[in-house]
């Protein structure tokens, strides 16, 4: 064996990796201990632009050498993560200067008198910084450990006859959201081109969870996950076709995180179902971005800037990143409501209390409603505005602010992660494919948005089953 095999075959090994973004993680706390005691603001920011840009570079080098490709939904991941929470860090790495646009020229705040004012010293950017690298470290080595264990060899088929069954569920949720969709967009429309893309959210005492339009995707999402489980492909393709024509009618609406998760979608099904397009997707996926980026500055939520332009794209990429700011936010916060727990894991939690003659407000629901109503200037809740929440957030909420925690249940995180991206069970397929477009837009909205869809999943996976169990039998009964 040559050298450079030897080399490739030590650098694309999962367990090493996982070794090394283990003992990554005091690393960056030691540096922490031993940076300057008051440093500047210009040491503050090129020290954390080069802990989480390095990290991110680190983590999607070493993904795509494990898993051979780009095209794989861990990569694809990191890639959002780079956007979402690293956005700042990477604009800054690439020379952009707020100031250029007349606005604050610290990227560790945002000043924005009539929506939010976040404003971190040298020190809170520096443990903002550490933060969020040592989170993608434990998160990368819990994958990797996990996708290390994973068995290579392609275990035993069960007895899946049963699961046709799934396609009579994901074609009357295909059929219903499809429907939903169609009577509640037209006025979702009127209202957004009326009154603007904060009419989406203006109607804060109602659960936007229950609207049409929303339950739409919820319902469509879950249909795609039942086909391919049904491992009836035809139908998979047909449900794809109508949630492309859900995200590209929500692009109008000005609400773009869904299209662009929706296109890596399409990508990834194409390079794991039809053919591999892993040279194609080097220079095909930053183009798609880019297109969609442009595609989204089109509409409610366009921005004009005149004379500067030209520098859309990395305002836009320092744009997206504001959420790495949002986390710092809500690890303020020293307690969340506990219904806010409940219902990310069982979104039925409103319809019951409404059932009782109860009402919620959406802030005891959500922990990204609560992070707004907290922090927001003036009377911008009232109105509509939001801050959002992360994955990121998730780690320090649920570990309940214990020290060192949120290390374990980034890792875990991880670990789950590998294990749902590497299964062949179709079962298991059906619910990554799923959730897919969730995982993408993880690092800006939260485990809130992911579990309530496997719960409801694998309910009817265990209807289905069942009842295609009893049935079999009846029909053995009556045959004897």
């Amino acid at each position: 064996m040559s050298m450079n095999r030897i080399i490739f075959d030590r650098l694309s090994n999962p367990r090493n990796i996982a070794l090394t973004s283990l003992v990554l993680v005091p690393v960056f706390f030691l540096l922490w201990f031993i940076s300057p005691v008051n440093p500047t603001m210009q040491e503050a920011q090129s020290w954390s632009t080069l802990s989480v840009v390095g990290s991110l570079v680190y983590l999607i080098l070493s993904s795509a050498l494990v898993h051979r490709t780009i095209v794989h939904t861990y990569v694809l991941f990191i890639a959002c993560i780079s956007l979402f929470i690293g956005g700042r860090f990477i604009a800054h790495a690439i020379g952009f200067d707020l100031s250029i646009l007349g606005m604050e020229n610290n990227f560790f705040s945002v000043h924005r008198p009539d929506f939010v004012t976040i404003d971190l010293n040298a020190n809170e950017g520096i443990s903002l910084a550490l933060y969020i690298v040592t989170c993608l470290h434990a998160m990368h080595a819990g994958y990797m450990f996990s996708f290390w264990k994973t068995p290579k060899t392609v275990a035993p088929s069960m007895d899946l006859e049963w699961t046709k069954t799934l396609r009579i569920p994901a074609i009357i949720l295909a059929a219903v959201s499809t429907l939903a969709f169609m009577i509640s967009f037209p006025e979702v429309y009127r209202s957004v081109h009326n009154e603007g893309y904060i009419s989406l959210y203006k109607a804060a005492s109602s659960d936007f969870t229950t609207r049409g339009s929303t339950a739409a995707q919820y319902g469509l999402l879950l249909a795609l996950g039942l086909a391919f489980a049904s491992r009836s492909k035809w139908l998979g393709w047909c449900i794809l076709g109508l949630l492309a024509i859900y995200y590209t009618a929500n692009l109008q609406l000005g609400v773009r995180g869904g299209i662009m998760g929706f296109a890596l979608l399409c990508v990834w099904l194409f390079h794991t179902q039809i053919r591999p397009i892993d040279r194609i997707a080097l220079v095909g996926l930053p183009i798609l971005l880019v297109g969609l980026i442009i595609l989204a500055a089109i509409g409610p939520r366009a921005a004009h800037f005149g004379e500067n332009t030209a520098v859309f794209l990395p305002w836009f990429i320092d744009n997206q990143g504001l959420t790495a700011l949002y986390i710092h936010s809500s690890m303020q916060i020293d307690t969340y409501p506990s219904l806010a727990y409940l219902h990310s894991v069982f979104p039925a939690t409103p319809i019951i209390a409404k059932f009782l003659g109860i009402s919620i407000p959406l802030d005891q629901l959500y922990f990204g409603q609560f992070l707004s109503k907290t922090v927001l200037s003036g009377d911008a809740y009232g109105q509509g505005f939001g801050m959002g929440w992360s994955l990121f957030s998730d780690f320090y909420a649920y570990t309940l602010w214990i020290p060192g925690m949120y290390l374990i249940a980034a890792a875990g995180f991880g670990a789950v992660l590998a294990r749902l991206a590497s299964s062949t069970n179709p079962l298991v397929f059906g619910a990554h494919v799923m959730i897919f477009v969730k995982i993408m837009l993880l690092p800006r909205t939260g485990l809130y948005s992911v579990v309530p869809f496997l719960i409801a999943y694998a309910a009817i996976l265990g209807a289905c089953c069942v009842g295609s169990r009893l049935m079999g039998r009846k029909l053995e009964v009556s045959m004897k």
